[in-house]
């Protein structure tokens, strides 16, 4: 449980570290909804949105082990896109970087 709220954690706040970052350098966001948002609200308040869902995925997870469910496989699912999407936001901050 630790490891996995550890990692869902570490990986979003790398996500808006990166992408703030890559925004700054000339990157484009690429998520649809993120990109509504911070072309008609605020950054800020995309990144809110952006805590506020992995709030829920936690308490999703948490309800579900909770009542005795498997939640192995519901775990990876709910860090992986995030994992992948900062490893696809280092690798445009370095290339904008250079």
């Amino acid at each position: 449980m630790k490891l996995w709220l550890g990692t869902l954690l570490t990986a979003s706040a790398l996500d808006i570290i990166t992408t703030t970052v890559g925004l700054h350098l000339g990157a484009h966001e690429e998520n649809p909804m993120m990109l509504f948002l911070m072309s008609n609200v605020s950054e800020p308040i995309a990144y809110c949105a952006k805590l506020a869902l992995v709030g829920l995925i936690v308490a999703v997870v948490l309800h579900a082990q909770n009542r005795g469910k498997r939640v192995g496989l519901l775990k990876v699912i709910s860090v992986m896109p995030t994992v992948l999407v900062v490893i696809s936001n280092v690798a445009i901050v370095v290339a904008l970087w250079r």
